[in-house]
């Protein structure tokens, strides 16, 4: 009994080795904006720093959207393609409740299901969030349970732009929210796409100037002169 409960032990330490070596490792992302059938524009910087990873390494996205719906169940989906040699899972959840926690959770919950969709072919080192947004904000959370550190690229203008549109209290309670979520611990870089951006994501924000490294956005073939 011992001899045959040592050989299958040892079969199955070779069976792990044989599919570990099998997966490949891949670049992750989680991305708040991505380029869509009716939107090309929507995410295109996201999808050029993809592109320009992609040289190195596989390169995995997710990109996520929830919709509350008045009545019916739960439902989320995945849909696998390849876009340009990336390879791009998109999600939607539909839900008639985001109230008590369940947006988050959901999220999570999402996320969790896509992952443990490719973990057979790729293994994954961190999490790379493009865009903050309340649906990548439970990348944090999400990668502490795989011991992953997250990097945060931010090409959004609602830090030095958008929130001004709104009135003081509520830009006082925004602004203490993203503090405090830029102050996780396991947020190992910081990578606004201009040094305004930057210096607003410090000084505002309080994000420590030891993590953050400014990385330019370019232009994509997708912005032409009009004619």
């Amino acid at each position: 009994g011992c001899g045959q409960a040592a050989i299958g032990t040892v079969e199955i330490e070779n069976y792990g080795r044989l599919m570990e070596s099998a997966r490949k490792e891949a670049a992750l992302f989680f991305a708040g904006w991505w380029p869509s059938a009716g939107d090309a524009h929507d995410g295109i910087f996201v999808k050029e720093h993809a592109l320009a990873l992609r040289a190195l390494m596989p390169v995995v996205v997710l990109h996520l959207t929830l919709e509350k719906t008045r009545l019916g169940l739960l439902k989320c989906r995945w849909r696998e393609t390849e876009e340009d040699g990336i390879v791009v899972l998109r999600g939607a959840i539909e839900t008639p409740v985001r109230k008590f926690g369940m947006h988050d959770m959901l999220v999570r919950w999402a996320y969790k299901s896509a992952l443990f969709s490719l973990s057979g072919r790729f293994k994954f080192k961190l999490a790379h969030v493009h865009v903050r947004t309340a649906i990548t904000e439970q990348v944090p959370k999400l990668a502490l349970g795989h011991g992953w550190p997250v990097v945060v690229t931010e090409h959004s203008s609602f830090y030095h732009r958008g929130i001004g549109l709104w009135d003081k209290r509520r830009q006082e309670a925004s602004v203490s929210h993203v503090s405090k979520w830029f102050a996780q611990r396991n947020i190992a870089a910081v990578l606004p796409v201009s040094r305004d951006l930057g210096r607003i994501l410090q000084t505002r924000f309080g994000v420590a100037p030891h993590l953050i490294t400014v990385i330019p956005n370019v232009a994509a073939p997708v912005f032409q002169p009009m004619h």
